[in-house]
């Protein structure tokens, strides 16, 4: 339990920073939520398969790190449904924000 609770400090430290330097993203991360919108509903084009493909690594990479599998239990389908819904209501904000807030929205 002790080891849980460490791990899950570390991970909203770690998130937090992220979302401080969000300035230093490269690729689809650092475009904005407003740009995913608009690019999904365009679905199959290049753009629209890249901003899909950054948000799936991105969030992979969270799993991968071994201290919280956002991904656990959840589709591709599901993740992009949730972004298009958070992107919408913060369409300023970056496609690496809104993931993470995908991330602080499922901790598994």
């Amino acid at each position: 339990m002790r080891k849980a609770c460490v791990r899950g400090t570390i991970l909203i430290a770690t998130l937090i920073s992220f979302r401080a330097e969000a300035n230093h993203l490269l690729g689809y991360g650092a475009d904005s939520c407003a740009t995913w919108g608009v690019e999904r509903h365009k679905p199959n084009t290049i753009l629209a398969l890249g901003f899909e493909a950054w948000s799936l690594g991105f969030l992979s990479g969270v799993g991968a790190q071994g201290i919280n599998d956002p991904l656990n239990g959840v589709d591709a389908n599901a993740v992009f449904a949730w972004l298009d819904i958070y992107c919408r209501s913060h369409p300023l904000e970056n496609l690496a924000q809104a993931d993470i807030a995908f991330v602080a929205a499922h901790p598994r």
